[in-house]
């Protein structure tokens, strides 16, 4: 895979991954508006979409294969971690 090939196949899936967050967001503002109501957008937003985010980069974008079950939940948590990090930075 040539590196511009991987670049669109990144910047698609981020770009879908973060249309779908702000639509899961905006949906969740329109059925709460109490206390919390955009850190809980946030977080269930996010929820949602990194499991779809982690599928499609590791399939799409590194091409990784997960041993086991168990593998994959620990590259999971892995990953999850590192774009938590991003985030809070």
């Amino acid at each position: 895979m040539t590196a511009p090939s991987i670049a669109v196949r990144y910047t698609t899936i981020a770009v879908i991954a973060s249309l779908a967050n702000l639509a899961l967001q905006r949906g969740w503002m329109a059925v709460y508006s109490g206390p919390f109501a955009v850190e809980m957008a946030a977080v269930i937003a996010t929820g949602l979409v990194l499991p779809f985010k982690y599928v499609a980069d590791k399939r799409f974008i590194f091409g990784f294969r997960t041993r086991s079950g168990l593998h994959d939940l620990q590259t999971l948590l892995h990953y999850t971690t590192a774009s938590v990090f991003t985030v809070a930075v």
